[in-house]
């Protein structure tokens, strides 16, 4: 450390660097920066083109090197060219429930934000413009710019409330008393014993006996005026 303290106030000058920033957002609305850029040998001064939150700044590198950050600007001190890597949370400002980064640098930015983030001020430089898997928004930029966002508020899925199925339930009838006329109980005639029969029993003809004895009177008859017929015509013929 006492090297890179010597080495801070022996430079005159910093040297010009380009750096590739990229800035991701997250579902918090936490904002991480990223730049990665190459150095060369010596002492580099660098300004941190968003605002840090000190503590969370990371510095690797390919080769040997010490680092040192003072009021945002970042003094790299290498003894041969190498590629950084540093990445720190953005020190945003929060008002009202919107959150503000400042970026200060001419050089391209990368902005990549979830989907529960609500852009509300955009730079006038866009690039491009992409929508990704999962609903990340990228934005391609030039600064300088002051980007302002809000996170929506998250939507709970409220469970479809299950209507109960009615159980139909089965009417038991109610018997309905049924009027029955009173039988008539047949009654047996009391049994009269035959009482015998006094006195003299006269014998009934029967009818056709009756018929019959008709029937031969008449045939006789007939019979009779047939013959009487016969013999006078008889006696007519011999005269």
């Amino acid at each position: 450390m006492l090297v890179l303290v010597v080495l801070l106030f022996l430079t005159t000058h910093a040297q010009h660097v380009y750096a590739q920033l990229s800035i991701v957002i997250d579902e918090d609305g936490v904002a991480r920066v990223s730049l990665a850029m190459d150095v060369s040998e010596g002492v580099t001064n660098i300004s941190l083109p968003v605002p840090p939150i000190a503590p969370t700044i990371e510095v690797s590198s390919n080769t040997s090197i010490e680092w040192l950050c003072e009021n945002s600007i970042l003094h790299i001190v290498s003894l041969g060219p190498a590629k950084l890597n540093i990445t720190y949370i953005a020190n945003a400002t929060l008002e009202d429930g919107v959150i503000t980064l400042s970026i200060a640098t001419n050089n391209t930015i990368e902005l990549l934000a979830h989907p529960m983030v609500v852009l509300l001020t955009l730079s006038q430089n866009i690039i491009n413009a992409t929508i990704l898997s999962g609903g990340w928004l990228l934005l391609i930029f030039t600064g300088p710019a002051t980007i302002s966002y809000t996170l929506a508020a998250p939507q709970t899925t409220t469970p479809p409330t299950l209507t109960p199925t009615p159980t139909p339930t089965t009417a038991t009838p109610t018997p309905t008393p049924s009027l029955t006329p009173p039988q008539a109980t047949p009654t047996t005639p009391p049994m009269q014993s035959p009482t015998p029969l006094t006195g003299t029993v006269t014998p009934l003809t029967p009818p056709v006996a009756i018929i019959v004895a008709v029937v031969i009177a008449v045939v006789a008859i007939v019979a009779t005026v047939l013959i009487v017929l016969r013999r006078r015509a008889s006696q007519k013929v011999a005269s």
